[in-house]
């Protein structure tokens, strides 16, 4: 066993009307990968290890499919994973958020504020028709984004990518990240 691995739990919170999720370490353990018939992971026994949760050795990131107790002695589990495909963050965004404060004479007024800056990943979308030639008749640009799931994002924010201010639409969650949809692009920075 000769493998540093990390074993963490998705794990579920309430934050005012949006669900907040975030991967906790249980525990850090030596391993052995046994890569001959399936990926498979070999370490001295541990309890409360249960399908659902999540390897990261080095950069890569395993889910946990199904654990076996070998012989039910609890010396040894084997741990069959699937390896996460993981999208290249490399693309940086800003998200702003709007705020509403009440000033004087009890008068409301809006403010945009930077929430935080973080490495995304744009997925392009390929041409929607083709002409009897092969040709694309036309072509979406990137819609939605890839942040890492613990991005503090709602709709109605506003991203900032490659020069241009987009209305977030929707937050998916995706065990690993977020996907961020956007849709109408924002003219201008006096809208509010």
């Amino acid at each position: 066993m000769n493998k540093r691995i990390t074993i963490e739990r998705l794990h579920t919170t309430v934050s005012g009307a949006r669900l907040v999720e975030t991967w906790e370490e249980v525990a850090s353990r030596w391993a052995y990968f046994d890569n001959l018939q399936s990926l498979r992971v070999v370490l001295r026994y541990l309890p409360d290890v249960e399908p659902g949760m999540r390897i990261l050795y080095g950069q890569k990131i395993f889910d946990v499919e199904d654990v076996k107790d070998v012989e039910e002695r609890q010396k040894e589990i084997h741990l069959t994973v699937k390896q996460v495909d993981l999208f290249r963050m490399d693309t940086e965004v800003h998200i702003y958020r709007v705020t509403g404060t009440k000033g004087q004479y009890n008068l409301v007024s809006a403010s945009k504020e930077l929430i935080t800056t973080v490495l995304c990943k744009p997925v392009f979308e390929v041409p929607i028709q083709s002409d009897a030639d092969g040709k694309p008749l036309e072509f979406k640009v990137s819609k939605k984004i890839i942040v890492p799931l613990d991005t503090d994002i709602r709709l109605g924010d506003e991203i900032h990518l490659g020069g241009r201010q987009y209305l977030v639409k929707d937050v998916l969650s995706c065990r690993h990240w977020l996907e961020v949809l956007f849709e109408s692009e924002v003219i201008g920075h006096d809208r509010y």
